[in-house]
């Protein structure tokens, strides 16, 4: 005896298997190095790093707002509550993306 699924069924099934997959690339793209982007990371994916909690993860995406994006990781000194400490051990899994904050600055100087 074999099971038979509706289309529709089948079609969920493929479709919720995509939106998976596409979540998962924009995750592991934003980390292909193994580093999260400070001018690209959300709020969650911050939070994901291993000394940023939820309430240092906001001061680093108010900071960017405030100054805007970040040209270094020491950058990261002039956040409330991290110190030289904690910016060392951030410094192995955090990075800033020269090449896609050149690309912006390049389109805001076309405007």
């Amino acid at each position: 005896m074999t099971l038979r699924l509706p289309f529709n069924v089948i079609k969920l099934t493929v479709l919720a298997f995509l939106c998976h997959c596409l979540v998962l690339g924009a995750t592991l793209s934003l980390a292909m190095d193994g580093k999260v982007d400070l001018n690209a990371a959300t709020m969650d994916q911050l939070q994901q790093v291993k000394g940023i909690g939820p309430a240092i993860a906001q001061r680093i995406l108010d900071y960017k707002q405030q100054h805007g994006s970040f040209k270094t990781v020491e950058e990261l000194l002039n956040v409330k509550g991290i110190g030289k400490s904690k910016l060392a051990s951030l410094r192995e899994v955090v990075t800033v993306d020269l090449a896609a904050q050149s690309s912006e600055s390049g389109s805001e100087d076309s405007r």
